[in-house]
């Protein structure tokens, strides 16, 4: 809760810190809590991913493949290192897990498209 505070306020490194105590409290049982977690290190950090972030964000979608959040981080960090394929796929699987009439639908093919434009401007 006071990570969540913090991240409000837009104090991210207490957020960060916050979230480092609760995790390192909890372990890596809960997902949601590592994916706030690794989303406030990138927030601390001038939203750059770091080397942990990416670990935690990683540990979280191995014990909950369909964290939302953890998805949508993930797929905005794959788009942000132009690995745009990875990015279609978490993108993809995200869509997947949505309500066919849910209003953020429209966003993801959005960036979809995005994605395969870059693809075939810049092949991997």
């Amino acid at each position: 809760m006071l990570g969540r505070s913090y991240i409000f306020l837009e104090r991210y490194p207490e957020a960060a810190q916050a979230y480092a105590q609760a995790y390192n409290l909890i372990g890596d049982t809960n997902s949601e809590l590592a994916v706030s977690y690794a989303e406030s290190l990138v927030l601390a950090n001038d939203n750059n991913i770091t080397e942990q972030a990416r670990d935690i964000l990683s540990k979280s979608l191995k014990m909950d493949p369909e964290n939302h959040h953890g998805l949508w981080l993930a797929c905005i960090w794959a788009f942000q290192d132009k690995q745009y394929q990875t990015a279609i796929e978490f993108w993809q699987r995200l869509k997947s897990l949505l309500p066919k009439d849910d209003e953020i639908i429209a966003k993801v093919d959005s960036v979809i498209a995005e994605a395969q434009a870059e693809l075939t401007i810049k092949p991997q």
